[in-house]
């Protein structure tokens, strides 16, 4: 199976879990102590890369990027990571304005994580 054989992921039909839903699934709270435990040790380890993640609109951004440009790398017809598309990927989120993105790309590209391709796409 290739990366095309799998539709977009349509952020309407994602499931959606209630707290009682979770906390009756079987090992729910000791998941949740490792999986804390474990983001404890990597910010230990990363306190520079770790800030990337460390709020939700950072996560959101971050993984909006990686999704493309990976999706890019693989299928060099889906979009490339640019401001504008970054935006399209988060802006359901309601969590980051079009500047919020920019500005975020920017402090990304200043901290080398990121290098511009031309004046619009990164890579």
């Amino acid at each position: 199976m290739t990366y095309a054989d799998f539709a977009p992921f349509d952020h309407n039909t994602a499931p959606t879990y209630t707290v009682d839903d979770l906390m009756a699934l079987p090992s729910f709270l000791q998941c949740l102590n490792f999986c804390n435990q474990q983001l404890l040790s990597i910010h230990r380890q990363m306190p520079r890369e770790v800030r990337y993640v460390a709020d939700l609109r950072r996560w959101v951004m971050t993984h909006g990027a990686l999704a493309l440009h990976f999706s890019h790398k693989i299928n060099p017809d889906l979009p490339p990571l640019t401001a504008t598309n970054l935006f399209r990927e988060v802006e359901h989120t309601g969590i980051a304005s079009p500047n919020t993105v920019t500005s975020y790309l920017k402090e990304i590209h200043a901290r080398g994580y990121i290098t511009w391709r031309d004046r619009r796409t990164v890579c």
